[in-house]
């Protein structure tokens, strides 16, 4: 999705200036944010204990620039070799967050190398930190704002689901792509992993900057039932207005009302749930175009 077609929501700030309304709650906005204050100050803090223990460092300023970019260079390489999932996080997202994470440790200790510090070169230090920051948002804010509009439970990428994959990565493939079955009911055994494996597709979504949606099953009914209204901007999307949703605890002892054509939801079965009925109720429903997938057969590996 391009920039240009990015929903209101995604484009503006959530909640106040930066998402940090801790009587309602801590989004994935103020999480990134603090998440690289903490490096820009780790830079800054490390970077002034190694001048006070180590004074020839002052002479040799350019070495205390090489120490994390070694780090992270480990870190891409331990990424990269998780291949054993048919979804990988993709190359350049890993290279995009550790190079956002580089640029503000290296900022930290630029600032910390400023001494003394006069106004002139604060003055400079800040701007290019804040031109830096605020480079570095772009590419991420829309998908942290996306994910705080869904109302998934937490953030999990598909790439780190473990597990045994046969056709169900092609079926769920299909299905973040737009094509083959509209609905995927996802089943198993208490533990499987089935909620998990929804939240991962949910998340993946969000990731690609979708209107997504998590919900409970009475959650579903009660607001398909009940009056339509539109959100706002610090709520997650509702029902109607997401185009995929993740519909949890689903079991054939609920009379589902009529569904909004053209949605794309997963359907995550209770551990007990009568999977025939189960069936039979989602296509009176109108949940034409069924895969399932039996996520205990996976043998999903917790992390």
């Amino acid at each position: 999705m391009s920039r240009a077609r990015l929903h209101p929501h995604l484009r503006r700030g959530v909640g106040n200036l930066f998402s940090s309304d801790v009587y309602q709650n801590y989004t994935a906005t103020y999480a990134w944010a603090s998440n690289q204050t903490a490096h820009l100050g780790l830079g800054c803090v490390v970077a002034m204990i190694a001048l006070a223990l180590c004074p020839w460092l002052a002479e040799h300023l350019w070495l205390m620039f090489l120490v994390y970019p070694a780090k992270e260079g480990l870190d891409v390489w331990l990424a990269r070799r998780l291949r054993g999932s048919p979804f990988p996080v993709p190359l350049r997202e890993i290279l995009i967050d550790s190079a956002t994470d580089l640029g503000f440790v290296s900022l930290g200790i630029a600032l910390a190398v400023l001494q003394p510090l006069h106004p002139a070169s604060l003055a400079a230090w800040a701007g290019v930190a804040l031109a830096f920051a605020a480079l570095a948002s772009r590419h991420f804010i829309a998908g942290k704002r996306a994910f705080d509009k869904s109302a998934l439970p937490y953030l999990f990428r598909l790439g780190g689901f473990r597990a045994t994959w046969r056709d169900e990565a092609d079926v769920i493939r299909a299905f973040l792509d737009g094509n083959g079955p509209p609905h995927l009911l996802l089943v198993g055994q208490r533990g499987s992993g089935r909620t998990t494996l929804a939240v991962a597709i949910g998340c993946e979504l969000a990731n690609r900057l979708q209107l997504v949606r998590h919900v409970s099953c009475p959650d579903l009914i009660e607001a398909l039932t009940g009056r339509n209204h539109a959100s706002r901007a610090s709520e997650p999307w509702t029902v109607h207005e997401a185009g995929w949703l993740v519909v949890d605890h689903v079991d054939a002892g609920r009379k589902l009302p009529p569904l909004p054509p053209g949605k794309r939801i997963i359907w995550v079965a209770s551990a007990d749930a009568d999977r025939p009925g189960l069936e039979a109720m989602l296509a009176a429903a109108g949940a034409g175009g069924l895969a399932v997938i039996d996520v205990t057969a996976m043998a999903y590996q917790p992390p």
